[in-house]
């Protein structure tokens, strides 16, 4: 069945559910003041349909990037794109980027967080593809400062780590410290039905069997 999943850190709690996109119930400066809202993933790692592509001619090395694209002006403040099949910046491939500060004048946006100051320089190529469909996760967790995502609809034995010590922020790369993602590789194909963080290890529960990793 659909099933609701809720993680309280200090005055945030973290609420998902498979249908809706994650929210945060925060409290303010006292306790009948509350805030419900959705809120920005850095490399939101969860988009499954695509919109026809458009070309990339331009990104800075800067933190954060701005990206040059040619075309009809479709982007607004908030959606993610798949970037690939650039030349030159090779390190931004592959990689999910949330769009902000979109300039339709100049056809430019920044991507949200993503520091490209070590990158290697933009010679040249590139395709954006905007998700126009994402598929949520069912349950959430927190393990030695990452915030841990599992089981949506479309990846139902998939596991998203986020950067250590950076909740919100999934773009993943070759540091320790970067996020991970990854499916259960199993006999059977269970979905995931929850999630534990322990003081030394992390639990995954499936409608199968139980799965104890992450020391």
């Amino acid at each position: 069945g659909v099933q609701t999943c809720a993680l309280p850190i200090y005055d945030t709690m973290y609420i998902v559910h498979p249908s809706h996109q994650p929210r945060k119930l925060t409290r303010g400066g006292s306790h009948t003041s509350w805030t419900l809202a959705t809120f920005d993933f850095v490399g939101n790692p969860f988009g499954v349909n695509k919109a026809a592509s458009q070309a990339v001619t331009g990104i800075t090395a800067a933190f954060p990037p701005v990206i040059t694209y040619a075309g009809a002006d479709t982007f607004a403040n908030g959606d993610v794109v798949n970037i690939t099949r650039v030349l030159g910046m090779t390190q931004i491939n592959g990689k999910n980027l949330t769009v902000a500060n979109v300039n339709t004048t100049a056809n430019t946006f920044e991507a949200l967080d993503l520091d490209a100051t070590t990158y290697s320089a933009y010679t040249s190529g590139g395709l954006l593809e905007e998700y126009t469909s994402f598929s949520w996760p069912s349950c959430v967790a927190l393990h030695e400062g990452r915030l841990v995502y599992g089981a949506s609809d479309a990846f139902p034995t998939r596991i998203w780590f986020s950067k250590a010590g950076e909740l919100d922020n999934f773009t993943t790369g070759t540091l320790a410290g970067d996020a991970i993602i990854f499916n259960i590789r199993a006999n059977q194909a269970n979905r995931i039905r929850s999630i534990i963080g322990a003081e030394d290890y992390l639990v995954i529960l499936t409608s199968g069997r139980a799965y104890r990793d992450w020391e």
